[in-house]
């Protein structure tokens, strides 16, 4: 297990590395605090060691490094040269800025995975598409706080007149005229005309008024 001067004088403290994972009997023994991404530590008797991000110490998944294997690690980026961002924000740089790693006990299940080069700028593009993308999600709240308000108020348990509508055409005895006339309940002018009774009716409140004044007329004359 040699590790040759000119290979340790490759390796690099300043530097994240990453390398394949090693496949063990099971899914826990492979991943079980380990991000598969690593710090290089340095002894000062010529050996060296890849330690795990995810304690990021002596404690951490380590394999040492020898001629045969120090090759299988890949360099991702240089600390010196890049700053960590935001989850929220890695839509508004390009992606050859953008690195996503685990670097801490985290994993990859617990944020803060995103880097960026230090002298990257956020894409002018791709903040126009955000905007856009925010304004969209804003419009389609409204639509579903207006339907929620449309169910309330054709909701009768509330109390709440609600005004006929082309909706209704279906659930009550309705049709619709091409010319407003007046509701003969309470005079304010409609579309709609209750073919049942052959009147203007403007609201489920003026219906149902109309109807419940229409049978106690018929239990009177009954009576």
């Amino acid at each position: 297990m040699t590790l040759s001067k000119e290979n340790y004088d490759r390796l690099n403290e300043n530097y994240l590395y990453k390398t394949e994972p090693i496949i063990r009997e099971s899914f826990s023994d492979t991943y079980w605090c380990k991000n598969w991404t690593f710090k290089v530590y340095k002894c000062k008797d010529g050996r060296a060691f890849m330690l795990d991000t995810f304690y990021n110490s002596w404690d951490s998944h380590k394999i040492q490094i020898t001629d045969k294997n120090i090759n299988d690690f890949e360099i991702v980026f240089d600390f010196r040269e890049v700053k960590r961002i935001n989850d929220s924000e890695t839509n508004e740089y390009n992606e050859e800025d953008l690195y996503r790693v685990a670097t801490n006990s985290g994993g990859y299940s617990c944020g803060k995975l995103y880097w960026v080069n230090k002298d990257a700028i956020k894409s002018k593009e791709l903040l126009i598409k955000k905007a856009k993308q925010e304004i969209e999600s804003l419009k389609q709240q409204l639509r579903w706080a207006e339907g929620d308000l449309e169910r309330l108020l054709n909701d009768n348990k509330w109390g709440v007149i609600m005004k006929f509508q082309d909706s209704d055409l279906k659930n009550y005895s309705l049709m619709k005229s091409e010319k407003l006339d007046k509701c003969f309940m309470c005079k304010e002018n409609t579309y709609y005309i209750d073919y049942c009774c052959e009147g203007r009716l403007c609201s489920t409140e003026c219906h149902d008024k109309f109807y419940k004044e229409l049978m106690d007329e018929m239990i009177k004359r009954n009576d």
